[in-house]
């Protein structure tokens, strides 16, 4: 038995990370650990209320660049119409 090598809190038994610090470790891989640590920092690193705030913002600037993306692919379809 074992502990966390993220946390080191939890036991685990087969595997180094506990199911929580595991998501954290595919969400690093999905962006990349700068990435990551970026957000954390800019949100975490704040008041509970003000991490709020953070978080519907940065949510809302990542939905716009979505929307962008999109807007923008539709547009490169369009004209090749």
């Amino acid at each position: 038995m074992f502990y966390c090598c993220l946390c080191e809190k939890e036991r685990v038994y087969t595997t180094s990370l506990c199911e929580n610090c595991r998501k954290i470790k595919h969400l690093m891989t999905c962006y990349t650990p700068e990435r990551v640590q970026e957000v954390c920092i800019r949100v975490l690193m704040r008041t509970e209320d003000k991490q709020d705030l953070k978080i519907n913002e940065c949510m809302n600037e990542e939905k716009k660049k979505l929307d962008d993306t999109i807007k923008t692919r539709s547009q490169k379809k369009a004209e090749k119409n």
